[in-house]
């Protein structure tokens, strides 16, 4: 068999490709990552891969420049209100009173929806005002699930009437993990109180997925090789010269300054001349 009558044969099966390629088997398809019940898959990802987004954001110089970077660019300087009130005194005020409310915790939200996923946010009305309560994600208790019955449930902490409208949050007293916190029963928050923003990628879905999740496994393998690059060359700078001289001598090298040391330090340019028999070799 000619070397051209071989090439023909193994390409002559990619020329009689039919039917939808995406659904197909053979080998190019083994291993392949697939995602049946993405509403069931996000849901179980959502904690394991919320930990490790947090994680590198604290530890890693890219994790943490790719959710500042897309906090920056959300947020920018803040936000403006502006009032339509006919007044230009009232609405002056207006606008002051809600940018005072609003920006501090812009940022923060921002920060939580690129990192977690999503961001709570707690409407609180209390005597004499009114304030917003920034809701750490794990707080709304993801470990929530169960039939109401008539159609209503609640699914990681969030209750849906049978029309899958969500009608309230379930929150735990203490965030997880804070100082103090007690476990108990989570309060029923009704939705009218709190703001849950995310991003919808499947319908069905009720919670967020971290908007790390497609680079995670690469930022831990970039820092792991960063590390092992930068160990790497701690370990080629750590070199040790061995001089051999059968005479016993200094082996050619001028003495030191002090008349006791050899001087045998390494400098750009620098020759030596050794007599016949000596050597220098490095580990």
């Amino acid at each position: 068999m000619s070397f051209m009558s071989a090439i023909t044969r193994i390409l002559r099966p990619s020329a009689k490709r039919s039917g939808i390629e995406a659904g197909g088997g053979g080998r190019r398809r083994q291993g392949a990552p697939m995602l049946g019940t993405p509403q069931q898959a996000a849901l179980g990802a959502r904690g394991p891969a919320k930990a490790r987004a947090a994680g590198l954001y604290i530890n890693t110089p890219f994790g943490n420049r790719i959710v500042e970077a897309w906090t920056s660019a959300m947020i920018g300087r803040g936000y403006q209100a502006r009032s339509q009130h006919p007044d230009p005194g009232i609405r002056r005020r207006l606008n002051d009173d809600f940018e005072a409310l609003v920006n501090p915790i812009l940022t923060p939200l921002a920060r939580a929806l690129v990192r977690d996923g999503e961001a709570f946010l707690q409407i609180v009305t209390e005597e004499g005002g009114l304030h917003l309560k920034l809701i750490p994600a794990e707080q709304v208790d993801p470990s929530l699930t169960r039939e109401l019955g008539g159609g209503a449930r609640i699914v990681a902490g969030i209750e849906c009437d049978a029309g899958d409208r969500v009608v309230a949050f379930h929150v735990l007293r203490e965030a997880p993990g804070t100082a103090f916190s007690a476990f108990g029963e989570a309060v029923r928050v009704p939705a009218a109180d709190m703001i849950h923003t995310f991003d919808l990628l499947f319908p069905g879905q009720v919670r967020g997925l971290s908007w790390l999740s497609p680079v995670l496994l690469k930022l831990r393998d970039r820092d792991e090789a960063s590390d092992a690059l930068l160990m790497q060359l701690k370990t080629a700078s750590l070199i040790t010269g061995f001089v051999r001289d059968p005479e016993g001598g200094a082996a050619g090298f001028d003495e030191g300054a002090s008349g006791g040391q050899v001087n045998v330090s390494l400098e750009p340019g620098a020759m030596r001349i050794l007599p016949p028999g000596a050597d220098v070799t490095f580990s």
